[in-house]
């Protein structure tokens, strides 16, 4: 969660500026921008530590680490990764195409104030409920997470900036709750190597989010060609209504991702 928040704070930083300066000179906006690449390049260099090697795995468990391992483990995950890749698949519609909507019906700076309340949202919320999130029915967390989805892009094609406003933060409400969960899952799920679980869930997103450029950019153009913008957001909501029926109907009940902790046992008088 701590990683998270600390991630979504440099993505509402970063559109909100852009939006203020992109006007005034758009060259001196990505000078600069490739000099704090190169700051944060050297910083890291300077800073970090070289990483330990991981020890090898004893030999009763190497052959469970090995390819055909893993390949086995993941199979009994297919679940996660495919929530996964919906909710990647989802998200990019709105991260992928929220500029361009919000330039033709509001102002570009308008983007600024939406991605900003977006990331805000995930910095402040993700780390406060990520105990509950963890501990919390997973069918049920996907199932509300992705409805929650549809009804901000439900909002959001009403259009204007307090639509917005509104409909993003109905939609990160879902983000939030969705995208800790199936990285717990799946990390649950693989107990025996976490690095490839995460390497999973990036490589899942970089799928969805593929499919959601390609998929939502025929959307897009066919819409903005009709003049109607607004009912994009109503075939993306409609996309989040069928992920949510799915999440019921596929997703199992699983014991939380984070086992309650045991009660303490009464003291016993002498």
């Amino acid at each position: 969660g701590v990683s998270s928040a600390a991630l979504n704070a440099g993505m509402g930083l970063g559109p909100l500026l852009a939006a203020l300066l992109v006007d005034a000179d758009p060259m001196a906006l990505l000078i600069g921008l490739a000099a704090l690449f190169a700051l944060i390049t050297v910083a890291h260099q300077i800073t970090l530590k070289q990483a330990e090697r991981r020890p090898a795995a004893p030999p009763e468990t190497a052959g469970e680490e090995g390819p055909t391992g893993k390949r086995a483990a993941l199979r009994g995950a297919l679940r996660p990764v495919l929530f996964t890749a919906l909710a990647y698949y989802l998200y990019f519609f709105f991260q992928s195409f929220i500029g361009l909507y919000a330039a033709g019906v509001s102002d570009i700076q308008a983007l600024g104030w939406v991605m900003l309340l977006n990331c805000a949202m995930v910095v402040v919320l993700q780390p406060v409920l990520a105990d509950r999130i963890a501990r919390a029915d997973y069918r049920l967390l996907m199932a509300g997470s992705f409805a929650v989805m549809a009804a901000g892009m439900a909002v959001m094609a009403l259009g204007g900036t307090p639509a917005l406003l509104g409909g993003t933060a109905l939609f990160t409400m879902g983000e939030i709750f969705l995208f800790l969960r199936c990285d717990l899952e799946l990390v649950d799920l693989l107990p025996r190597n976490a690095a490839f679980a995460f390497g999973v869930q990036r490589l899942t997103g970089g799928v969805g989010g593929l499919l959601a450029g390609v998929v939502g950019g025929f959307v897009f153009a066919h819409y903005k060609s009709a003049g109607h913008l607004g009912t994009f957001w109503l075939v993306v909501g409609a996309q989040c209504a069928i992920a949510a029926l799915l999440a019921l109907a596929l997703g199992r009940y699983r014991q939380p991702a984070v086992p309650e902790p045991p009660l303490p046992e009464p003291a016993v008088g002498r």
